[in-house]
């Protein structure tokens, strides 16, 4: 399981680099377009379409803030191998599948295994962090039992 662990956070961390680096990029093209616009257009036309484009610019950058606020967060866990009760940074395995609390991705796939990867801030992450190996959690009507954690 050490080792799954361990490609499963190489596996987020990847994921959300690469989410970070396409919001770079797309930023980057929409202020040349931006630019291009500028160059080519007059009138009404023009000021509806560089106001269009700055208003998307302001969307991607508040997510790519979003996503280095995630990113930082997640590279400040210290992942350990063993622990006693829930906490981030865990892998748990449940009766509802594998949850590991880290960072807001969602559901990944790795080895053929389907990992939910939440947040400590979330509400079935807040509703699981404390419980113990064998402990039963209630959310939203669901029973999770916890059978691991790593």
């Amino acid at each position: 399981m050490i080792d799954f662990k361990a490609q499963l956070i190489h596996s987020v961390k990847t994921q959300l680099t690469e989410k970070l680096d396409s919001l770079q990029k797309m930023i980057h093209e929409l202020s040349e377009s931006s630019n291009n616009e500028t160059k080519s257009s007059v009138g009404d036309k023009h000021e509806t379409a560089k106001a269009m484009m700055q208003l998307e610019q302001e969307k991607m950058g508040n997510q790519l803030k979003d996503i280095e606020h995630q990113l930082k967060d997640f590279n400040s866990i210290v992942f350990q191998e063993t622990y006693l009760s829930i906490t981030n940074g865990c892998l748990i395995d449940t009766n509802k599948g594998l949850f590991f609390i880290a960072t807001a991705l969602g559901k990944i796939e790795l080895q053929s295994k389907l990992i939910y990867v939440i947040s400590n801030k979330s509400p079935l992450g807040l509703n699981l962090l404390g419980a113990k190996i064998k402990d039963a959690v209630d959310f939203n009507g669901i029973q999770y039992i916890i059978k691991t954690i790593n």
